[in-house]
């Protein structure tokens, strides 16, 4: 089942198994309720897979009626660079509106938060059905993400850029068979293109050597192997942002980030010194040598994925 674009918050016209089909209330709990009603469906012939990807919290933010107050005298803190300057003009765009309605930045905080708050529940509701219907201990969660957000970091708002809160996601995994220690972080960089590998392989199924992702089983098991030293982002052009295309590599201590026709200068940070990403080293000559490194291991990437700029 799907929707025609985002989709919307209340009454959203569905599609369902190609039918076009009318609902009624919030989106998040209609959702939930097709992947409960599912999930009592499956039990009885497993395996089973169950994708659920909600359109919480895509913006405009609008949590449903009752939590619409929830977080209205909630103090928000803003990234000292926003508070001090503002956001960069050219990026104050669509998102920042609220069913038609310019808002401020503090404003849109708030209704993302109570939006994500109703999800939280949702969530909850579906983990409770897992439960009920008896299916805890056999079956595997895997809660992500498709993107980071920028809340002022930088003078951005929304995704897309290469730094690290708009590309870093929540990536959680309950596999009680599988995990005999949970409770536990790993530190490795893993991705979400590593989900469609990880899923056919705890389902036995063979990998297809055209996958870029890698299977995070043997993470999950807690093997030592060895693993990723480094990824690609990369941002395609899209008309609708005024945002050039990038690509960056990032390895576990630093960044390097190139923006296409050079419309911006190249960046290059020490992640470990600069998490924050605050302090731009691409033209300090104590960091040349890192910077040549990192461009080397970013064309070694591209060769890798057959990508080209």
């Amino acid at each position: 089942m799907t929707f025609i674009s985002q989709g919307l918050y209340y009454n959203c016209p569905l599609i369902v198994q190609g039918r076009n089909v009318k609902s009624k209330g919030y989106i998040t709990e209609i959702l939930t309720d097709y992947a409960i009603e599912f999930l009592e469906r499956a039990r009885q012939n497993q395996p089973f897979f169950l994708y659920l990807s909600h359109k919480a919290v895509h913006a405009p933010f609008q949590p449903p009626k009752e939590l619409e107050n929830l977080y209205a005298d909630a103090e928000v803190k803003l990234p000292r660079e926003t508070e001090k300057l503002g956001l960069k003009p050219y990026f104050d765009y669509m998102h920042l509106t609220a069913i038609g309605k310019k808002q401020d930045l503090k404003t849109s905080i708030r209704r993302y938060s109570a939006t994500i708050f109703k999800l939280d529940q949702e969530i909850g509701r579906l983990l409770d059905a897992i439960d009920n219907l008896g299916l805890s201990e056999n079956t595997v969660i895997i809660y992500a993400s498709d993107n980071g957000f920028l809340w002022g970091e930088h003078r951005l708002y929304d995704k897309r850029w290469a730094y690290e809160e708009s590309i870093r996601i929540p990536f959680l995994i309950r596999a009680p068979e599988l995990i005999k220690t949970p409770g536990k972080e790993i530190s490795k960089m893993v991705l979400n293109i590593d989900l469609a590998p990880t899923v056919l392989d705890l389902a036995g199924i063979s990998i297809p050597k055209t996958m870029q992702g890698r299977s995070l089983k043997p993470l999950l098991q807690g093997k030592d192997i060895a693993w990723r030293n480094s990824f690609l982002y990369e941002y395609f052009y899209d008309d609708l942002y005024n945002i050039p295309p990038m690509l960056a590599v990032r390895t576990e201590s630093w960044k390097y980030i190139k923006y296409r026709y050079h419309i911006k200068p190249d960046e290059l940070y020490n992640l470990e010194d600069d998490p924050k990403e605050l302090n731009n080293l691409a033209k300090d000559p104590s960091a040349q040598g890192q910077k040549e490194k990192l461009e080397g291991e970013l064309k070694r990437l591209l060769k890798q994925t057959n990508f080209h700029w």
